[in-house]
């Protein structure tokens, strides 16, 4: 039987007991055993944080999963491609008969493979030499499961005499839309890019929104795609990860908006979509920015765009922010007429309400983002104590609008306790 990803959690969990570890770490440790096996490592080099101080080797525990899962003659996905290279690898007369057979080669999304992957394709495809794969190493998003977008660099070098295509025209996009989307991935460094161009009209400026929290935020979007929803658009919130979704949930069951939320898609199991539709048609999509990939909308916004949020606090090294960057130019780029992106300046994280600053791909941003949309631009930075604390203090009550000059936001509406303030551009 082939194991879904809540298998082997469960099979790891029963591990990490039986050694009297914390089972709250199973699925980190699934995903590190993912990763080492996609990324063909050894996994006596792999470890995971229990604590500030203190890590554990993936080795001993994964032994143990390897052999509870052969015991069980199960697999799972990620074994699927490992034997399947090693079969093909180990026996000729096999890899000659699935050449044979598969004579010619399309790969889809080539910079999402892995070294496993990559390999296969060779195999199969090495007799005849007839193998096209499409792929735009800017929208590579899988380096957690040992994806690269060198795979498209690499495929270059292997296949020198390989025709290059490049399909460089965005059929989707307003100019407005795409004009932003290349600003923001140009900061990545690229050996293949295509310079992305559109036929269509130059269509409405992006805006860009900023709220004193993420309620605030949740409450503006809410209140905001009322209006394309009635004119029939197809409307989708896309959010870095999935804690971000809550506030969103409860802002929209207040003004009773139909949605559902749609998560990353787990190995060998359906799309993770949960439904708060009073009826059959969903009027609003609320969706991570990794499941937003290959998908589209007429309106789009980018919600949650703050420091160790979009860049996420995990990826905060080179290699990872030029991947969080990608992930960025991917959910900018899934809407077709108009594309909103927001961040507040308060945020409960884990429980916890503490200060954002807003992220540094903002800084990418054309500037007519900004004068387009009447607002003024994003400082990118640390901020001045006296800021945080002007905020901590709108955000908790303590300051009353009498006291004080009532602050003049990024975008159209902000709330003072119960009272909306602003104006709709």
């Amino acid at each position: 039987s082939v194991l879904s990803t809540r298998d082997s959690v469960k099979i790891i969990k029963s591990i990490l007991q039986s050694r009297q570890l914390n089972v709250n770490l199973a699925e980190e440790f699934q995903r590190q055993i993912s990763f080492v096996k996609n990324s063909d490592l050894d996994p006596s080099h792999v470890t995971v944080d229990v604590s500030a101080t203190e890590t554990i080797q993936i080795l001993p525990i994964m032994t143990d999963y390897c052999e509870e899962v052969h015991a069980a003659g199960a697999v799972d996905f990620d074994d699927i491609l490992l034997k399947a290279r090693t079969l093909l690898s180990t026996a000729p007369e096999i890899a000659h008969k699935y050449q044979d057979h598969y004579r010619y080669v399309l790969v889809d999304e080539y910079q999402d493979t892995n070294i496993i992957q990559y390999d296969l394709v060779k195999i199969i495809s090495e007799k005849n030499q007839n193998l096209c794969v499409v792929g735009d190493q800017d929208q590579a998003i899988y380096g957690f499961r040992g994806a690269t977008e060198a795979a498209i660099g690499k495929f270059v070098d292997d296949h020198p005499q390989a025709a290059i295509i490049k399909l460089g025209i965005n059929y989707r996009s307003t100019r407005a839309i795409v004009e932003a989307s290349k600003a923001v991935i140009s900061s990545n460094p690229s050996h293949q890019r295509v310079e992305l161009k559109t036929q269509n009209d130059d269509g409405k400026p992006v805006r860009l929104v900023s709220a004193n929290s993420d309620l605030d935020e949740a409450n503006i979007i809410s209140q905001e795609i009322i209006s394309p929803i009635s004119r029939g658009k197809t409307v989708a919130i896309i959010v870095r990860q999935g804690n971000q979704i809550r506030v969103l949930r409860e802002s929209f069951a207040e003004k009773g908006i139909q949605f559902r939320e749609v998560f990353e898609q787990n190995k060998l199991q359906e799309p993770e979509e949960d439904d708060y539709a009073a009826g059959s048609n969903y009027l609003v999509d609320i969706v991570t920015a990794h499941a937003a990939k290959g998908r589209e909308w007429d309106y789009v916004w980018v919600a949650g765009v703050e420091e160790n949020l979009f860049p996420h606090f995990y990826s905060m090294d080179e290699a990872k922010v030029e991947e969080e960057r990608r992930l960025f130019f991917v959910a900018c780029s899934r809407a077709r007429e108009i594309l909103v992106i927001s961040y507040c300046a308060r945020r409960l994280l884990r429980g916890e309400p503490v200060n954002t600053e807003p992220s540094r791909f903002l800084a990418d941003l054309p500037k007519d983002v900004s004068q387009g949309s009447k607002i003024h631009p994003p400082t990118i930075g640390v901020p001045t104590e006296e800021k945080v604390h002007q905020r901590t203090s709108i955000l908790s009550g303590t300051t009353s609008a009498e006291s004080r000059e009532i602050p003049k936001p990024y975008g159209f509406f902000f709330r003072l306790r119960n009272n909306w303030y602003g104006k709709k551009f």
